[in-house]
């Protein structure tokens, strides 16, 4: 096997580091620094397995091919806890936003409970959306938990937020849905986060809309494709990760 040892490797010209072409081995006592940058700043027509640091988001991601798109690598924590009432044990942890106040009709939440799903107990203040809102899509992965349009009082709204599931803290502003709407289907894997159907204005009936985010990124949701039918009130399951109508 050839070896080559060097402290630094560039192009003759420009910044960028040359093309190894075949198996290559790189080994070092100290550390890789990938290329980065921000969302909007990925390279035109990646190879699949693509390594690069995302700025946007503070953390690596890599190129799954032009189906999957980018994914980040994130850190897992499953032993979550820390805090009162449920919370005084470590585990997996679940988010509750929003909702319609008992007994007024009409009065709606802005706040975000939490608990430890492995523990018993009451659930604690996580944070507030960003406006009192009712019936909005609930998505998630392991790391963002993710509010998808919903009723106000009055109207509907096709915001969509984000809280990180590790931290506690107020939703911040991910990006819009295609159409004012509540009450659709969620389902999500680890990258995406899908909405079907819900109830929508102007129309104010129910639609038949599929449509996605990329669920590590901050932006607004894409057409998907159509349900069979038009339909609201109906919860999505997933393989994956838990989503909620």
């Amino acid at each position: 096997m050839s070896e080559l040892n060097a402290t630094n490797l560039r192009k003759e010209q420009g910044n960028e580091g040359p093309d190894l072409v075949g198996v290559t081995e790189l080994t070092s006592p100290y550390f890789m620094v990938p290329p980065s940058g921000t969302t909007k700043e990925r390279p035109q027509n990646p190879q699949p397995g693509t390594l690069r640091f995302n700025t946007d988001i503070g953390s690596l991601e890599y190129f799954k091919g032009d189906t999957i798109g980018w994914e980040s690598i994130d850190k897992v924590s499953p032993n979550l806890g820390g805090g009162t009432g449920s919370n005084t044990g470590k585990g997996h942890r679940g988010l509750y936003g929003s909702g319609q106040k008992a007994p007024s009709q009409g009065t709606y939440a802005t706040e975000i409970d939490f608990l430890t799903i492995s523990t018993l107990g009451n659930a604690q203040d996580f944070g507030d959306l960003s406006e009192e809102k009712h019936m909005p899509t609930g998505i998630s992965n392991s790391t963002r938990g993710i509010f998808c349009g919903g009723q106000l009082a009055p109207g509907f709204t096709k915001r969509i937020e984000y809280v990180t599931i590790a931290t506690t803290g107020n939703a911040a502003d991910f990006g819009d849905l295609l159409q004012l709407n509540m009450n659709g289907g969620g389902v999500s894997s680890p990258t995406r986060g899908v909405k079907g159907g819900g109830y929508s204005t102007p129309t104010n009936g129910a639609i038949d809309v599929i449509e996605y985010i990329t669920i590590q990124t901050l932006g607004d949701s894409v057409d998907f494709g159509n349900l069979t039918v038009a339909r609201t009130w109906a919860p999505g399951i997933s393989n994956a990760h838990g989503g909620l109508g």
